[in-house]
């Protein structure tokens, strides 16, 4: 009986670990989609920032006639 009380025990704890690691690779795979999202979004802005940027230096270089030397 007691090595029929330890094998159901057994069962349930790794049942219970089982479930526990399913729920916490769902969570981390949840946070990587929300981390992943904002993280693209970051990068989007800062390039859509990067290229203003560059649209300006490219007008003023126009502007102050470097453009033989940069053209």
């Amino acid at each position: 009986m007691e090595q029929v009380n330890y094998e159901a025990l057994r069962l349930k704890m790794e049942g219970q670990l089982r479930n526990l690691a399913e729920t916490s690779n769902q969570q981390v795979s949840d946070l990587n989609l929300s981390l992943s999202d904002d993280f693209f979004l970051n990068i989007k802005e800062i390039l859509e920032d990067t290229i203003e940027t560059l649209v300006d230096l490219q007008k003023q270089i126009g502007l102050i006639g470097l453009k033989e030397h940069f053209g």
